[in-house]
């Protein structure tokens, strides 16, 4: 009778097989010798997967280290601070949460990155799994570092993931500490329950004027001089017609005191707006 090879934490350790739990890549030369957990003693077991789970908590800081190090001198170098931030935060979201289109494909809005789609779809599982709903799917997928057959130049899509939700996390709290967050807003949330696209053309008009677009685009040529420049710029921002948004433009820009048209004339719009801005984390000034 045949005996039976028993793998070992070592054999393991120096790539001399690979887990069948473990992703590989096909290598035009030689193939790997494929075993299962229960080809290995349950003393080795153990130390293997105490060595996958140290491998991924390393792999994650690196990550998210490499972030933090990439958004810190770019953040201190903005003039739109308040704007950059919002918008990696934003990114963060829509990797992790938002509907993932079909395609081979998929392109970030803020980031210059791309994703094959099997891809997010890995990492929002393991958002739904593993940061959401509390599951334990362990570190299974994690190879030797001498494993011969891992993709070094792609990062799993858990490792990615976990990073990615600690990102935003961190990102979160540096809003809160630099003033630019509520830290009363949830810091839990997704971002994917909460949607304005019913607003208001009015409540639109007080959304920009909060966050100070209306503002800034006014300091600007040629809307500094042209107000029905402005609305129609803002037309193709707001999906309103620019003749619906140029009474309340003219009107928030007179002294002539309580216009008609003046949006901030609706006490119950402007607190429905402010309440939805702080429910996102923006706190005005």
């Amino acid at each position: 009778m045949k005996k039976i090879r028993v793998y070992t934490f070592r054999d393991w350790a120096n790539g001399r097989f690979v887990l069948r739990t473990t992703p590989r890549e096909v290598r035009k030369r030689g193939r790997p010798t494929i075993v299962a957990w229960d080809q290995i003693s349950q003393e080795d077991a153990s130390k293997i997967r105490t060595k996958q789970e140290e491998l991924f908590r390393e792999a994650v800081q690196k990550k998210l280290e490499a972030w933090k190090a990439d958004f810190s001198p770019r953040f201190g170098r903005s003039q739109l601070k308040a704007i950059f931030l919002r918008e990696t935060i934003s990114q963060c979201l829509s990797i992790m949460f938002d509907p993932i289109p079909e395609g081979d494909m998929v392109f970030t809005k803020f980031w210059r990155v791309s994703f094959e789609r099997k891809d997010i779809l890995g990492i929002q599982e393991y958002i739904r799994r593993t940061i959401k709903e509390g599951w334990e799917d362990g570190y299974e997928f994690v190879h030797s570092p001498k494993c011969r057959y891992q993709n070094i130049n792609k990062i799993p899509s858990q490792i990615y993931a976990q990073a990615l939700w600690q990102y935003h996390q961190w990102l979160i709290e540096f809003g809160i500490e630099n003033h630019m967050l509520d830290s009363t807003a949830p810091k839990e949330n997704t971002g994917s329950e909460l949607d304005f696209s019913d607003s208001k053309a009015n409540e639109k008009m007080i959304f920009l004027r909060e966050l100070g677009v209306i503002d800034f685009l006014k300091a600007q040529e040629p809307f500094s001089t042209s107000t029905n420049r402005l609305a129609t710029l803002l037309s193709a921002i707001t999906s309103e017609k620019s003749t619906t948004l140029q009474p309340y433009l003219n009107a928030m820009q007179s002294n002539q005191g309580h216009s008609k048209n003046d949006p901030y004339n609706s006490r119950k719009a402007v607190e429905k707006v402010r309440d939805k801005l702080g429910n996102i984390g923006v706190k005005l000034k």
